[in-house]
């Protein structure tokens, strides 16, 4: 709930914020936040023409102004954005990345000074052993090990961490990359999510 209503303050202000929906593929929460938020400005990023091209039919049938659908790489974002963005998103896409580790090091660049990193992920543990008994633990690994590891396998340095590496591991890899955080644990349908709010360290 905590990190619910940091996002919802921020992106009321009067003046609107700049906001970075890094692997937004088919647009559906950029363009639903873009709607909510008119007097914000939204950038989802995505390596996907088809899931893009998805992102901005669904733009122009709601007829959303404030946002702009840009095919790109995570690992290496616009150096014209460094500084830029009050806010950067990412659900349950970092544990897919090839390298998670040089992503963190790009928001952190493109963020303001005093900006945020809103991180969506599956909040189960790294250790294995601790997730034993979870039902939804041993769907997200089986999910995982058909879609997330096979995406994060692809390109060098194939980290591979998947769906599954938990928050202790995340919890290190912000940590790493100079981020201070909170986080918040709730449950979803496909089992407990973990959103992380993270500022500059």
């Amino acid at each position: 709930m905590y990190i619910h209503i940091c996002i919802h303050a921020l992106l009321s202000t009067e003046d609107g914020i700049r906001v970075l929906d890094l692997g937004c593929g088919t647009g559906n929460y950029t363009n639903a936040l873009a709607e909510r938020f008119p007097n914000s400005t939204f950038i989802g990023l995505d390596y996907s023409t088809q899931a893009l091209s998805s992102a901005n039919d669904t733009k122009k049938q709601k007829g959303v102004m404030n946002v702009k659908f840009v095919e790109g790489d995570a690992h290496a974002l616009p150096k014209e954005w460094i500084g830029t963005f009050d806010m950067v998103f990412m659900n349950n896409v970092l544990h897919d990345l090839p390298d998670p580790f040089t992503c963190l090091d790009e928001i952190y660049k493109v963020m303001k000074t005093d900006g945020c990193f809103c991180l969506l992920e599956v909040g189960c543990h790294s250790d294995p052993l601790k997730n034993v008994c979870d039902d939804t633990a041993a769907m997200n690994y089986s999910l995982s090990f058909f879609i997330c590891l096979a995406s994060s396998l692809v390109d060098p340095p194939h980290v591979g961490y998947g769906a599954m590496w938990g928050i202790e591991e995340i919890e290190k890899a912000l940590t790493n990359h100079k981020f201070t955080f909170s986080k918040d644990i709730s449950d979803s349908m496909l089992g407990p999510t973990v959103a992380f709010y993270c500022t500059k360290g």
